[in-house]
């Protein structure tokens, strides 16, 4: 399952406020995951984490953005 669809079913079953909350906390997970992973040397492994940490924060900041309007 694609990330888009996940936030799709993440919202359909537990609404925007609980699905922000999630897109925060997996950005920060990927952002944890990003650091260790540099820190240990392992750049050539590392794009996958911040490319998950940059699309979740992305999907919370759109999600914000829409609950404020």
């Amino acid at each position: 399952m694609y990330n888009e669809d996940l936030l799709k079913k993440l919202i359909s079953d537990f609404g925007e406020v609980q699905a922000m909350l999630f897109c925060r906390m997996e950005s920060a997970k990927n952002a944890y995951l990003f650091e260790e992973c540099v820190k240990n040397g392992e750049d050539n492994s590392c794009t996958q984490y911040d490319f998950e940490r940059d699309w979740w924060h992305e999907a919370y900041n759109k999600l914000s953005n829409s609950k404020n309007s």
